[in-house]
């Protein structure tokens, strides 16, 4: 169902480059609490990018991280703008839905990040889109 939080535009990163991207995520999750359906998806977007095992646990034990203690490059920022919207906003949609605290975080995060208001409305689209096909391919496929 996740699957297509498997796409980035960059296909080598190191370790601790995803236990940054990772600490982003479950900094998003913690907010109302990290749920179950949060957890598994993270775990799911980890073994997906064969990113290392241990990630999810290592950006855990870390807590929850603003963006000024990340010492992100601005390279890093740059290039996956867009992406760290994508995901965010997917985090937050497969739990319960975006609340509008987390809506608010998600475009705190997506401007430093540089994405417009624009492109962060067509993101969240996108996800939500993304999100209604694979459950309707999956109940036309289960019928």
């Amino acid at each position: 169902m996740i699957d297509f939080l498997t796409t980035y535009p960059v296909q080598e990163v190191t370790k601790e480059d995803t236990i940054t991207y990772v600490s982003l995520l479950l900094s998003l999750a913690a907010i109302d609490g990290i749920d179950e359906q949060e957890s598994e998806t993270i775990k799911k977007l980890i073994e997906n990018n064969r990113w290392d095992s241990d990630v999810y646990h290592i950006a855990l034990s870390k807590g929850n991280l603003g963006l000024d203690e990340l010492n992100l490059t601005q390279d890093f920022i740059n290039i996956l703008g867009p992406y760290i919207t994508r995901d965010l906003l997917a985090i937050a949609h497969v739990s319960h839905g975006i609340s509008d605290q987390e809506e608010n975080h998600i475009r705190s995060v997506s401007s430093k990040f540089g994405v417009s208001n624009e492109q962060f409305i067509k993101i969240k689209e996108a996800v939500v889109l993304q999100f209604e096909a694979i459950s309707s391919w999956s109940q036309a496929i289960s019928v």
